[in-house]
């Protein structure tokens, strides 16, 4: 939720402060605001999508860069050496996933152009596969507390596993720890 409110509030900055560099150039209002909230409007768009504080921040936990980005409900997420997969929930219907990678102090803001988790449905659940340079992360969402003997992390709404796999992943079918697991 922050993260909107500080692009908006750059952009206004933006805006002003450029509106007085081009009126001092130009002695033109007209031509000095159109550019000024053209530049500001451009440069806050283009923030929206690419992070900036991914420069020179990273969050220290899962937990604070989701709350810095995103305003929904953080039901469980699945962390590897790159990065974390987190499920979200904004009502009663509606879920999203979102991944965060890991930079070398902890974790960077998504880049809103990529999405690269992948959804499948199965007979047992819900599989969701984050892929990141060298790892996968495969989230299991069963409504059971145990599947083949393994626990699950609890979460509000059903159960939830997840491993983490390195190399390539084909998502029709894969094998994770000798078990061979097909997606229908």
């Amino acid at each position: 939720m922050i993260y909107n409110s500080i692009r908006w509030a750059a952009g206004i900055f933006i805006f002003f402060l450029a509106l007085v560099i081009l009126m001092m150039i130009t002695k033109k209002t007209g031509k000095s605001v159109l550019i000024s909230a053209f530049a500001a409007v451009i440069l806050v768009a283009v923030s929206l999508f690419i992070p900036i504080e991914n420069y020179f921040y990273s969050f220290p936990t899962v937990e604070q860069a989701f709350s810095y980005r995103y305003h929904e409900e953080l039901l469980t997420y699945a962390e590897c050496d790159e990065g974390a997969l987190c499920v979200a929930r904004r009502d009663e219907m509606n879920y999203f996933y979102y991944s965060f990678p890991r930079g070398d102090e902890g974790y960077k803001l998504p880049k809103s152009l990529t999405k690269t988790t992948v959804t499948r449905s199965s007979v047992q659940g819900v599989y969701l596969f984050e892929k990141f340079e060298n790892q996968t992360i495969i989230l299991t969402q069963v409504l059971g507390s145990a599947y083949k003997g393994e626990e699950f992390k609890p979460c509000t709404n059903g159960y939830y596993s997840y491993t983490v796999v390195d190399g390539e992943v084909d998502y029709s079918a894969l094998t994770c720890k000798g078990e061979k697991v097909s997606l229908v």
